[in-house]
């Protein structure tokens, strides 16, 4: 190989190793898991549409590419104008005042590709192993910078929801199957409760209704912390569980559901209730028995009669304290009714199908026989049910499929609309 070709080349890796070492590289998460090869012990992927793609893959789709485009040039434009000192009327400076951070990130993109290239072409041009080697290892440092410029880029174009940064109230309810449904209530209560402190997060007010033999009718439980919601608000909907019961003598598989609901717990709820849409109940409040039993009215039970919205308290000795909890409970069972519509109708609005669930959508399948999981929004399979019941990295694998997917629909939609 002549030796201005191998200067070409070894000048360009260079200047391309100075540019990306000024950029953070560190692969993002998501990516690590469309593309991780899990061992057979461990969490196991069975579709491979999640193993080659990842932000980039979308981002430079043709489609989304050729809306990247119009925005960066209309943004270059206006850009420019700017430079130059003229004055832009309230229009064009709106929309480049909305656009100017993925102008900016637009533009460390389309250099990243630019750059990445060229050093495809000069390594098309070189049959020297030691240029090759280099260039190959570089290659692999510019995808990670594309990868992380493609996800601020979906970041912007895609933000978070509104209720994403809110502390959240889960409820779990055993459905259909009865006992073995209500055993399984019991696990997820244990897999999320697990996976809440893997993530770092704070609950408390776990209130669990138990049954004679272990299981568990209802629980719900109150979670703070960073991003909890936006994390959790994926598992809301029915989850079916197919196995064949400890107690089954013939061995037969039964079907049992368990419904699961994340709602948002805002830092302050403003709902109007008016005394006179109020029919407030004092009943004697349960006990144990023996000297724990309350002998007065204390217990208080609130009905909304405008919603029918129920709620009771008998937490206390205390009618004014049980009284005060149960409005509490009622405005936040109101508001949770007012957010699910809410959320319902944005999701026929936008007609996506990864989100926050409703409560009646089957939205995942544990098969034990099988050892499999199947997600009916990804249409994928997952194996390793027991350790994905532990709640921790496989758990956290699925949510950060369905936050991509999500995303994803989301731009798509996005980019139709133009």
């Amino acid at each position: 190989m002549c030796t201005a070709l191998a200067r070409k080349v070894w000048t360009s890796l260079f200047r391309h190793s100075f540019i990306s070492s000024k950029r953070n590289l560190s692969t993002i998460k998501v990516n690590s898991f469309l593309s991780k090869k899990h061992s057979a012990s461990s969490y196991c992927i069975t579709a491979t549409r999640f193993s080659s793609s990842g932000c980039y893959e979308l981002i430079r789709s043709d489609h989304v590419q050729r809306y990247l485009n119009s925005i960066y040039t209309e943004c270059s434009t206006l850009n420019e104008q700017l430079q130059n000192g003229q004055i832009l009327d309230e229009k064009k400076n709106e929309y480049f005042a909305s656009n100017v951070r993925i102008f900016r990130v637009l533009d460390e993109l389309f250099q990243t590709q630019k750059d990445y290239k060229e050093l495809q072409q000069l390594l098309n041009d070189t049959s020297d192993k030691d240029l090759q080697s280099a260039a190959s290892d570089e290659s692999k440092v510019f995808m990670n910078a594309l990868e992380k410029s493609s996800e601020e880029v979906l970041a912007l174009l895609v933000p978070d929801e509104p209720e994403d940064s809110a502390d959240l109230v889960f409820e779990l309810t055993a459905g259909v199957g009865g006992q073995e449904a209500m055993l399984f209530c019991g696990e997820m209560l244990q897999m999320y409760l697990n996976f809440c402190a893997y993530k770092g997060w704070t609950t408390g007010a776990v209130s669990i209704d138990k049954t004679d033999i272990g299981g568990i009718r209802q629980a719900s439980a109150e979670v703070s912390g960073n991003g909890v919601y936006k994390w959790m608000k994926f598992e809301s909907g029915v989850h079916r569980v197919q196995r064949v019961p400890k107690t089954e003598r013939s061995g037969r598989l039964h079907t049992s559901t368990v419904t699961v609901a994340i709602l948002p717990q805002p830092k302050e709820i403003n709902i109007e209730i008016r005394d006179k849409d109020l029919k407030i109940d004092t009943f004697r409040a349960s006990g144990p028995g023996g000297q724990k039993v309350n002998k007065t009215d204390s217990a208080v039970r609130v009905t909304h009669l405008p919603t029918g919205t129920v709620s009771e308290c008998q937490e206390t000795r205390s009618q004014h304290d049980n009284k005060k909890r149960a409005l509490d409970k009622l405005k936040f069972r109101i508001y949770q009714k007012q957010y699910e519509l809410e959320v319902d109708k944005r999701q026929r609005n936008r007609k996506i199908q990864v989100g926050a669930a409703g409560r009646s959508e089957k939205i995942r399948t544990y098969n034990f026989p099988q050892d499999r999981i199947t997600d009916h929004r990804l249409n994928d399979n997952f194996h390793h049910i027991d350790e994905f019941l532990l709640g921790s990295d496989s758990l956290e694998a699925m949510l950060l499929a369905l936050q991509y997917e999500s995303r994803k629909e989301r731009l798509l939609e996005i980019v139709g609309n133009q």
